[in-house]
């Protein structure tokens, strides 16, 4: 026996991890769960073999399951390593049966001056709205360049840092430069998304991107666009 407590303290190497007391030869196998940060479930194993499982993180049905299949079958390593699976089955079932919190989310109309390179300032807003899973488009009407862009709040403000602070365009001489002339015109709460991905659009006049915003459920951006 004392070979192989000697075995699977080697195993389970964390502090109290396994623990073995002498004068009631009672070895009691500590989980550990890492994504909890704690103690998931704790196994105590008597000299008879009677099995006790204790838990403060699992329900009562779950403990239920897990102490059906407290059996020493085989080795106390096969013991706790088949407890030790089902576990982490049963809180992976519950992280699958959690219902997420509904995100905030937002749209949020900007204009710029310009345009210097028009393929390399799309070629970044291309790359930061794919990466922080945004929609909306660059919407152009003559001497006017707007940006429309929708999504998570959190991720919006990392587009809107990113336009800030990292070079987007590039000067009269060629040179990388950061947009420096961002006007932020209103930010709306909407519940979904109205653009399918993130694209250039150019009009004619101010008259057809006032019809395009009326289409895509965005009529109350109209007074927004005025002269």
């Amino acid at each position: 026996m004392q070979e192989q407590i000697e075995v699977l303290k080697a195993i389970y190497s964390r502090r109290n991890e396994i623990v073995y007391d002498d004068v009631s030869q009672i070895i009691t196998y500590n989980a550990f769960d890492d994504n909890l940060q704690c103690i998931g479930f704790s196994t105590r194993v008597y000299m008879n073999n009677a099995i006790i499982v204790e838990s403060n993180i699992l329900t009562n049905d779950e403990l239920k399951q897990l102490r059906e299949n407290a059996c020493l079958k085989t080795t106390l390593y096969d013991l706790f390593t088949v407890l030790k699976s089902l576990y982490d089955e049963l809180m992976m079932k519950r992280t699958k049966e959690t219902v997420p919190l509904k995100e905030s989310s937002s749209s949020i109309l900007m204009k710029i001056d310009h345009m210097r390179s028009p393929n390399i300032y799309m070629k970044h807003l291309r790359q930061w709205t794919n990466e922080l899973n945004i929609t909306g488009g660059v919407l152009v009407i003559p001497h006017t360049i707007f940006i429309l862009v929708e999504g998570n709040n959190d991720n919006l403000k990392k587009f809107i840092i990113k336009l800030k602070t990292e070079t987007v365009d590039i000067d009269s001489r060629g040179r990388p430069c950061k947009e420096r002339l961002l006007t932020q015109i209103v930010a709306i709460n909407t519940h979904s998304s109205k653009f399918s991905n993130f694209e250039k659009i150019e009009f004619n006049n101010r008259n057809e991107l006032e019809s395009y915003l009326t289409k895509s459920d965005y009529a109350e951006l109209l007074n927004y666009i005025k002269n």
